[in-house]
């Protein structure tokens, strides 16, 4: 069986974006609603989707957001470098 895969479009790099970080919020987040994302929501119904707080890790993206078994350990690596530049060049 094959995947469906939905196309969306976004007017620009930015509303994507922003699209993104609220879905992701939707995954996590149990109690979201549409009126809580200031400014509203790109993608209109995001607080009745059907994965609506079950994703609360990055460890449950896997297969859930994306289909790489190694999605999760990717983003966290990722993160890990982030850190580790930024705490390279803090006064701490």
């Amino acid at each position: 069986m094959t995947a469906v895969r939905t196309v969306v479009r976004f007017p620009d790099a930015r509303t994507g974006v922003r699209a993104q970080l609220q879905q992701l919020r939707v995954y996590a987040d149990p109690n979201v609603t549409n009126a809580s994302f200031n400014p509203p929501p790109v993608i209109a119904n995001l607080d009745r989707h059907s994965l609506r707080g079950r994703v609360p890790t990055w460890n449950g993206l896997t297969h859930t957001w994306a289909t790489a078994d190694a999605y999760a350990d990717r983003i966290l690596q990722i993160y890990a470098s982030m850190l580790g530049w930024l705490t390279d060049r803090a006064d701490i």
